[in-house]
This record gives C-alpha cells, sequence and structure tokens, in this order.
C-alpha cells in the first residue's frame, strides 16, 4: 500500500456543492487533499478564507486550483489575464500551491497564433503567481476537446509553449495524455516541470466520449505512465479527476473509496 498523498478533484462530485466536497472528503479513509475548482467556489456561501478555513476543518490540504485561462480568443486576452491573476490569488489564499491552466479551444485561431497568445498570457501572468508562491500548471487535454477548452493536445506542445517561463510547468493528465505516442518522452523530457498530476483511467466501451473511469478499471497503462512520471522526478500530490455521469450523488461515497483503493494500486511499488 502506497503512502503517497491522494486527492480528490471536485468533479469527480460533480452535483455536491463546495461544502458537501469538503465534508465526504474529509470523511474518506485516504483522502488527505481536494482539487477545488473554481466555480463550485464562486457558488459557495463564504469568501475564499471561509472556504480554506473549512478545508483546514476538515483535515484536507488543498492540492490544485482549478481552472483559469481559455487564451486563444484574442478578443477576450486583457479579461483572461485579469482573471487569471485573480485566480493565482484565490490559490494562495486557500493554500493551493498549483494554480490549472487551460489554452483555449482551437476556434478561428491558427496554431501559430494560438501557441503565441497563450505563450504571451502564461507570461504575463508569470509574476503574480511567482509573487504569491503558486505554480501555474498548463494542461495539456485529449484531442476531443481541442475546439471546446484547449488547442494544446499533448506533453510536447505543452513543455514548447512554457519551455523558460520561470514558475510555469505542465499538470499531466493520465485519462488526457496516454494515447500520444510520444507520451513517454514527453514525460522524460518534462521531469521536475511536471507541477501536478491528475489521474483516471479509459473506460471502453464508452458512450460518452468524455466519461472517466475509475484508476485501475479501464484501458490506460496508468502503472506505466505514473512509474516514469516518478522516474522523472515527481514527489507531489496524485489527485483523482474523474468526469462522469455514470453516478446519482447518492452513490458518491461509495464512488470515493473506489478512487482511492484504485489509485493505490495503479501507483507504482
Amino acid at each position: 500500500m502506497t503512502t503517497r498523498r491522494i486527492a480528490i478533484s471536485e468533479i469527480t462530485t460533480a452535483e455536491w456543492g463546495f461544502e458537501a466536497d469538503v465534508d465526504h472528503y474529509g470523511e474518506t479513509e485516504g483522502v488527505d487533499g481536494i482539487g477545488i475548482w473554481r466555480d463550485k467556489l464562486a457558488a459557495f456561501d463564504g469568501d475564499v478564507d471561509d472556504a480554506a478555513d473549512l478545508v483546514e476543518a476538515a483535515g484536507l490540504d488543498v492540492c490544485s486550483l482549478i481552472f483559469a485561462g481559455g487564451f486563444t480568443d484574442a478578443s477576450e486576452f486583457e479579461a483572461q489575464i485579469a482573471d487569471t491573476k485573480q485566480a493565482i490569488e484565490d490559490a494562495a489564499a486557500l493554500g493551493a500551491p498549483v494554480l490549472m491552466l487551460l489554452a483555449g479551444p482551437r476556434l478561428g485561431v491558427g496554431v501559430d497564433d494560438g501557441n503565441q497568445l497563450v505563450r504571451d498570457a502564461i507570461e504575463a501572468v508569470a509574476p503574480t503567481a511567482r509573487e504569491h508562491g503558486v505554480e501555474l500548471a498548463l494542461e495539456p487535454l485529449h484531442p476531443v476537446d481541442a475546439t471546446r477548452y484547449s488547442t494544446v493536445t499533448t506533453i510536447h506542445h505543452a513543455l514548447d509553449i512554457v519551455e523558460g517561463i520561470d514558475g510555469a510547468g505542465i499538470m499531466y493528465d493520465t485519462w488526457n495524455t496516454w494515447w500520444d505516442p510520444q507520451v513517454q518522452p514527453g514525460i522524460e523530457r518534462a521531469g521536475e516541470d511536471i507541477a501536478a498530476v491528475h489521474v483516471a483511467d479509459w473506460m471502453h466501451p464508452n458512450e460518452n466520449p468524455r466519461d472517466r473511469e475509475v484508476p485501475g478499471q479501464g484501458e490506460a497503462p496508468l502503472t506505466e505512465l505514473l512509474s516514469a512520471v516518478e522516474d522523472a522526478g515527481y514527489e507531489g500530490w496524485y489527485e483523482v479527476e474523474l468526469f462522469t455521469e455514470q453516478y446519482d450523488p447518492a452513490e458518491y461515497p461509495a464512488l470515493l473509496e473506489r478512487c482511492v483503493t484504485g489509485a493505490r494500486e495503479v501507483l507504482p511499488e
């Protein structure tokens, strides 16, 4: 059994609110941390300091704040920069060491222009992140989401964008990247630039292409991938993140237990 720290991303229990997530995660054996989603935080009846107090009282740590970004629409660029700076301040107040960034969709923008917008944005907010002690983590998403959330779909692509920016790395997500023939060289190249890790398995067959499976219950070679992550020097959180509509909220407590058990089983010896 691993002693590595396991967290749950709030999207896993999508129908619960922030307070319910904190209460139940804190009561679930083996859950040490929470990945906070900004939309749930915004719906919380309290400010960011109240949220931080609630998490601390539950005996949890905040491992990440999810997400800011959407930089590929030039008309919204300055607004997204301002929003990301606010997210950085919130992450610091919550004690989150990492803020996840999404590039923005591939809609009406070419590859080169999109890349430049994302890099310009990260360079613009990096000083604020460094000031607050928050690491920026650009997450490459599966190509199914290229026109919804992210023009960045591979580890190498994400690394090319953040290269040389102090305080910026990547969020490595097993579900989003396991399909990539260059995933292993990408992990090796990333090394200490892996700021955080999301863990979920690939469901097959699957009527909903974005549905994810509990770690160890799907088709992705998770132990192999996470071994590569640790060989690259990663020593941080393992945050289980399931997008799924399979479960009724009444089933969430059992789902959380399955997530912990699955994560422990797929982590390398």
